[in-house]
C-alpha cells in the first residue's frame, strides 16, 4: 500500500495522469484494435463475395484481422497518447496530460495581453480645449474655460485640469483657442497658461477661431 502511495505521488510529482486513467485508455485502444479485427475482417469477407468466393481461408483472415487491430489499436493509441487530442491527454505524446491545456491557457493568456497593449496604443490621445476671454466680460481675471464649463481664474483652472489628467491617462494635449475678442496670444494670460502646461508636460496647440467667444456663463 505504502509503494502504491508511493508510485502515485511519483507521478503526480512528473505531471503524469492518474493510473486509472492510464488503464481506462489503454482498455479503449484494445477495444479499437477489436473493433479494427472485426471490421477487417466483414471487409475481407465482402471482397471474396464479390469476387464470387464464399470460402476464405484462415491465413487470409488471420492476416485481415492481424492489420485491423493493428491499424486501428494504432491510430486511437496516437489520438489519445501521442496528438493530444484523447481526454485528459497532452501535446507533448505519451502520458503528459495536463501540458496541452496549460500552454493553451498560457497562450490565450499572452494573446489578450497583446491585444490589450495594441488597443491601448491605437487609442489617439485625448486634446482638451481651454478657450481664452477676454474684453469686458472678464470678471476677476477668469479668461480661462476648460472644455464646456464655467468662466475660471488660472489657480481654478490648473487644479481642474490636474483633476481630468487623473481622470483621463490619455490626455496629453492642450487646444488654447481664440476669438476675435480674446486677449491675443502675446498676452500675459496665455503666456502664463503656455509656461504652466509646458512644466506639466503637456503639448500645447493654438486655435484661432475668426468669431466672438460664445457665452460660458
Amino acid at each position: 500500500m505504502t509503494r502504491m502511495i508511493g508510485i502515485i505521488q511519483l507521478m503526480a510529482f512528473l505531471g503524469l495522469p492518474d493510473i486509472q486513467t492510464v488503464i481506462i485508455n489503454l482498455g479503449i485502444v484494445v477495444g479499437a484494435a477489436v473493433l479494427g479485427a472485426i471490421f477487417a475482417n466483414y471487409v475481407v469477407l465482402f471482397a471474396y463475395r464479390g469476387l464470387g468466393r464464399n470460402d476464405v481461408h484462415d491465413p487470409v483472415k488471420t492476416l485481415s484481422r492481424t492489420i485491423g487491430a493493428l491499424v486501428a489499436g494504432v491510430l486511437v493509441f496516437l489520438l489519445l497518447f501521442g496528438l493530444g487530442l484523447g481526454p485528459g491527454m497532452g501535446g507533448n505524446g505519451w502520458f503528459f496530460g495536463s501540458s496541452s491545456g496549460q500552454n493553451a491557457s498560457t497562450d490565450n493568456s499572452k494573446d489578450k495581453n497583446q491585444t490589450d497593449a495594441k488597443n491601448q496604443k491605437k487609442q489617439p490621445d485625448e486634446i482638451v480645449p481651454i478657450h481664452i476671454l477676454g474684453g469686458e466680460r472678464v470678471v476677476e481675471d477668469r479668461n480661462y474655460v476648460l472644455g464646456n464649463g464655467k468662466p475660471c481664474n488660472l489657480e481654478t483652472l490648473k487644479r481642474e485640469v490636474l483633476k481630468l489628467k487623473e481622470e483621463q491617462p490619455n490626455f496629453k494635449t492642450i487646444d488654447i483657442i481664440l476669438y476675435d475678442d480674446s486677449v491675443t496670444s502675446e498676452s500675459e494670460v496665455v503666456g502664463k497658461l503656455r509656461d504652466w502646461a509646458d512644466r506639466q508636460g503637456f503639448e500645447i496647440k493654438e486655435t484661432r477661431r475668426k468669431t466672438l467667444a460664445p457665452k460660458f456663463d
